[in-house]
């Protein structure tokens, strides 16, 4: 049988009540809590049966309890291998909740959850979590290795609806208590007040600035005991599911108050009955959430910086779609959202149509409250495309613009048909044809590249005269050249290039993701250069953890492609411990532009490293230095290189001379061809000089490819981009089959984290004579 939606809802519901009196009692998040039980389980489908594991935590060596044993997989996806690992088995899910706690505290890794800045603060301890490395191995299993973004992003509506169900159904109360002094109902802030629920222990409390304690939680026909300056009273919960109690303290008397709901200040809605007495009893209703922000949004053109006065603009919250506007300088002010929540804009085109703008989602985040947003609406540059009937360029095309209601002078195409201009994503672009009178037009798409327009099957505007050009750029395009106005689907990700096509009924779109183009720079943050050899993260929910290493200009040589939109975090290490530099929002408009960091430089290991062939000028220092950590994890003190470059020349030189004397080695198919081209030169006669030209010039033609005739036969240009490199088994006393297994497992490591592109081991492949090693610059 599947599991299902409800399954996932009702999971949540089962684990809301105790996860939230734990939350309580430790003063940890109840939605950290929630979050990494939903992810480290798929919302509850694979928890180990029988163990009420609801975290699916492993078993340590503190545990005394019982134990189950499972096979599980261990590693990687495409490297791991299935494992039997023994797990703690808890009478109660409550019992695993507080195990959890106690596993985080009993691991000084994971010390700095509890510091006084952090503990309590959703995203600041999943953060916490993910710098310890919390889930480095499970992430890996899953490819999705942003651990906090991860569980901020569990936080969606499919949490938020298994909670309401949850606060309605389930066995417990959930009470904020507002604590005041006096007739003047002055708050008690930052007070001590010991609290207990249903009997249990007295817990140590404080009042928050404005004299609140929120998330108390009992049994829903439970009881509740405050002690506060040795004076103590109780009341029952009386059946109720959401309470919010104002407890006023006066004349050493408890005045209790039932309220509805608390507003930001915290005054009442409306009042039940008051009760004055030493031992009150009453039932109120749940505080508001107070995890909100409020900021500001300003709207800027991408390119100048300029703002956008008075401009109609959407914003997607919750699945609702709203409407906004600009002041005269571009911003809207008090704007509130939900923390954890994301938010999608979408811009009024021309004619008040809405067109989504993706690389402008952002995510709602603590740090946003009181700042102001600035969100860039990209400038697109389009390439306009004339053709004819036969799809030949139309040189000098005459055309006119009409963009955000101004009409531009001619304009004319170049020689081979193509107009350059741009405009601002979600504006409609209208082409008038001067020499027909005739117009298209469409919406400029975040991302879009080129639209090209066949001359011959444009539309006409009967109502436009060539003398009038008011009526022109007023004038309305029929239904058929009107842009598709549907919403785009929930899943829809990235930004969409439209290369428009004309047909007889008007342009049509055909779409596609676009991609972004990342450059990563790191500098020393010493002597503001380039950093060579550090090996750095970048970490998405899209495409997972990967590691890549600089090189002399401080990139590792090569961009990161990405889809548009996707968000990707910078990691290094940096003293042990792993360090966040910043994140990128993929976007296509910094194709070619270098982001940049600065970085500590890493410490090298003092290996030396010794060549036992001849041509070592190729080897770069990043390549070294990688080697050098190989080394040194190993234990050696020097390393030999027993082999790097082969020219093609020398490739070709080296088959010429094998083949007449006999020696015929078994290539594969590209080794194979140029192996022919030898035989059927020496058979016709063509002589050694030009045999090998022509081996060489097919050797050339393969590397071009990225196909090779030998393992180390490339061109300087591709042996630039990837170091080739054979560490002989002697040289490097990497004799018996257990040196061998430890140095493999050492460049293993080194394969996962992107350090080596390729690596053969003589243990796997036995014609293999050496370690095998292909180092990307």
């Amino acid at each position: 049988m599947s599991y299902t939606y409800e399954d996932k809802l009702n999971f949540i519901v089962d684990i809301y009540c105790p996860i939230r009196k734990v939350s309580f009692e430790t003063g940890m998040s109840w939605k950290t809590m929630l979050a990494q039980a939903a992810q480290e389980t798929g919302w509850g489908e694979k928890v180990l049966p029988g163990t009420n594991n609801i975290f699916n935590i492993k078993l340590d060596s503190k545990w005394k309890g019982k134990t189950k044993v499972f096979r599980v997989w261990e590693g990687k996806k495409s490297s791991g291998r299935y494992e039997n690992s023994k797990f703690p088995v808890f009478d109660t899910q409550e019992e695993a909740i507080y195990d959890r706690v106690d596993f985080l505290k009993r691991n000084p890794r994971y010390s700095k959850i509890f510091s006084k800045d952090i503990l309590g603060n959703f995203e600041k301890e999943v953060q916490a979590l993910e710098d310890a490395g919390y889930a480095t191995h499970a992430d890996e299993k899953t490819g999705e290795l942003i651990y906090a973004e991860l569980l901020i992003a569990v936080f969606g509506p499919t949490m938020r609806k298994a909670i309401a169900r949850a606060e309605e159904k389930a066995s417990c109360v959930i009470t904020a208590a507002v604590f005041k002094k006096g007739v003047s109902g002055e708050p008690l802030a930052n007070t001590k007040v010991l609290i207990k629920t249903d009997h249990n222990k007295y817990i140590d409390k404080k009042t928050n600035g404005k004299g609140i304690i929120e998330g108390i939680t009992s049994n829903l026909n439970g009881s509740i005991n405050f002690n506060l300056d040795s004076k103590e009273f109780s009341y029952s919960v009386a059946n109720k599911r959401k309470l919010a109690i104002e407890v006023n303290i006066t004349n050493d008397k408890f005045v209790t108050k039932t309220v509805n709901h608390l507003t930001a200040d915290n005054k009442p809605i409306y009042e039940s009955k008051s009760t004055t007495t030493n031992n009150s009893e009453s039932s109120t209703a749940d505080s508001k959430n107070s995890n909100n922000v409020t900021f500001n949004i300003k709207l800027v053109e991408a390119d100048t910086g300029k703002p956008l006065p008075n401009t109609t603009y959407h914003l997607e919250y919750k699945n609702n779609i709203k409407p906004h506007k600009t002041d005269g300088s571009g911003i809207e002010s008090g704007i509130t959202a939900d923390v954890s929540q994301s938010i999608s804009v979408y811009l009024d085109d021309d004619s008040g149509k809405k067109q989504s703008i993706y690389s402008m989602a952002f995510p709602v985040i603590g740090d946003l409250n009181g700042q102001t947003k600035i969100l860039k609406v990209p400038v697109v540059t389009l390439q306009l495309i004339f053709v004819d009937k036969n799809k030949k360029p139309v040189p000098n095309y005459e055309y006119k613009t009409v963009y955000r209601g101004r009409i531009s002078e001619i304009k004319k195409a170049n020689a081979r048909g193509i107009a350059t201009v741009k405009a601002l994503a979600g504006q409609k672009l209208k082409i008038i044809h001067v020499a027909v009178n005739k117009f298209t037009s469409n919406i400029v798409t975040d991302g879009s590249t080129k639209w090209t327009y066949n001359t011959d099957k444009l539309i006409g505007d009967p109502s436009n005269s060539p003398s009038s050009t008011s009526n022109v750029a007023t004038s309305t395009p029929s239904s058929s050249q009107k842009p598709d106005n549907t919403k785009p689907s929930a899943t829809d990700k990235g930004n969409i290039i439209r290369n428009d096509k004309i047909t007889p009924k008007g342009p049509t779109n055909e779409i596609k993701t676009d991609k972004a183009k990342i450059t990563i720079k790191f500098l020393d943050e010493d002597t503001n250069k380039p950093l060579s050899g550090l090996t750095y993260w970048t970490q998405s929910t899209k495409y997972g953890k990967n590691a890549s290493t600089t090189g002399s200009d401080g990139t590792r040589g090569r961009t990161h492609d990405s889809d548009v939109g996707v968000s990707i975090g910078v990691l290094v290490n940096e003293n042990g411990k792993e360090v966040k530099k910043g994140t990128i929002v993929a976007n296509s408009d910094k194709n070619g532009t270098a982001y940049v960091y600065k970085a500590k430089k890493p410490k090298i290991p003092n290996i030396e490293v010794k060549f036992k062939t001849q041509r070592t000028d190729v080897v770069t220092e990043k390549s070294k230095n990688i080697l050098r950590e190989l080394a040194s994890q190993y234990g050696m003190k020097t390393i030999y290189i027993t082999s790097t470059l082969r020219t093609p020349e020398e490739q070709a030189s080296a088959m010429y001379s094998n083949i007449p004397s006999g020696k015929v080695i078994r290539y594969a198919a590209p080794g194979a061809k140029v192996t022919r081209i030898c035989q059927s030169g020496i058979k016709k006669g063509l002589g050694r000089n030009k045999t090998i030209k022509d081996m060489v010039s097919r050797i050339l033609e393969y590397d071009k490819k990225g196909m090779r005739v030998s393992k180390h036969c490339v061109s300087f240009e591709t042996y630039a981009k990837k170091n080739i490199i054979d560490l002989g088994v002697n040289s490097n006393g990497l004799t018996t089959n257990a040196q061998k297994q430890r140095f493999q497992d050492i460049c293993d490591v080194a394969l996962n984290q992107g350090k080596l592109s390729s690596f053969i081991s003589p243990l796997r492949d036995k014609a293999e004579p050496a370690f095998h090693l292909e180092i990307p610059q």
